[in-house]
């Protein structure tokens, strides 16, 4: 790792504080703006030995990019291990989501890569780089152009109308709608979702904290 100045404030606080995964993570970061990920993936790893393990899902995510920028873009087991490790930890983590759904494209796994991307795309807002980014790279996977993203939403509550009985799919109706600012629509899914779930608890569990995560409740 690339030796830190002697009166850098931050090698000061790692230096005194050497079990602090903090001051780590913000090593990991500045080496990234310094454009500098192997030494980046040598902090986040670091960082990594003194975090609890309940803790370190944004960490392993974060060490999994720093891997991924280190072999200019291709994932490595070892940066796929960390980003599935950042999954179990939080679902909704948006770089396990999306670096494993490049892992599962370059091995023609077309089936895992769409399903990780189409839930990272319903709750990614329209306008962000990252929901164009999705957009295209769904849209070669598909072989066609890019898909029409209110037209994927409508059809997802067309199926759970014939078909209520799939918490997962209420649960991506519900943030579809939510990322789309659309909260009425959101609130009646919710609605819909205590009907059509309503003899399951831990099913009903998952939608309701999903609503507080998007702001219903």
């Amino acid at each position: 790792m690339t030796p830190l100045l002697p009166d850098d404030p931050l090698a000061e606080r790692i230096r005194g504080n050497p079990n602090d995964p903090r001051g780590w993570i913000l090593l990991g970061r500045g080496y990234l703006t310094l454009n500098d990920p192997s030494d980046a993936a040598a902090a986040f790893r670091r960082g990594l030995t003194v975090t609890p393990p309940s803790q370190r899902g944004p960490l392993s995510s974060a060490y999994g990019e720093a891997l991924t920028y280190e072999t200019q873009g291709a994932v490595s087991s070892e940066a796929e291990a960390a980003f599935a490790q950042a999954l179990k930890l939080n679902p909704h983590d948006a770089r396990a989501l999306y670096y494993l759904g490049i892992a599962f494209a370059a091995r023609g796994d077309r089936k895992n890569a769409l399903a990780l991307w189409n839930d990272l795309l319903a709750e990614t807002p329209p306008n962000s780089t990252l929901h164009n980014v999705l957009v295209d790279r769904i849209a070669m996977l598909n072989g066609q152009a890019a898909p029409d993203i209110n037209a994927m939403v409508e059809g997802l509550a067309a199926r759970l109308k014939a078909d209520p009985n799939d918490p997962q799919g209420w649960q991506r109706l519900i943030r579809a709608y939510s990322v789309l600012g659309n909260k009425e629509r959101a609130k009646a899914a919710l609605a819909d979702a205590h009907i059509a779930l309503k003899s399951n608890s831990d099913a009903m569990k998952a939608i309701d904290r999903e609503a507080a995560h998007d702001g219903l409740k």
